[in-house]
């Protein structure tokens, strides 16, 4: 079996919050094992990547929604596209920017 890791060392592990993780999951992000017993939530080795896939998106201004279609499409094509389509974006930003401080 793949090692899980409790909702709090995720949290740790990436300097967020319960609330954070709980957000994704509502959202359909993410989709952590439950203990039946306690509840607790727990995230596998897998799920780290994306979690890594979201925060890197939301770093960058990708829309949670957008993120989350990608992850349900689960094409690594579908990535790479997002990320390059924000790029662009923030580069015209930037270029924007760039000549109104001039």
């Amino acid at each position: 079996m793949e090692p899980l890791l409790k909702i709090g060392q995720v949290c740790r592990l990436y300097g967020i919050t319960a609330d954070t993780l709980r957000h994704y999951e509502k959202k359909g992000l993410l989709t952590p094992y439950k203990d039946p017993v306690n509840g607790y939530r727990y995230y596998s080795v897998a799920q780290l990547d994306v979690i890594d896939l979201i925060l890197a998106g939301k770093n960058i201004g990708i829309p949670l929604a957008q993120i989350g279609a990608v992850i349900a499409a689960e094409d690594v094509a579908a990535y790479r596209a997002m990320f390059a389509e924000q790029q662009a974006l923030l580069c015209e930003q930037i270029a924007r920017l760039e000549r109104l401080r001039t």
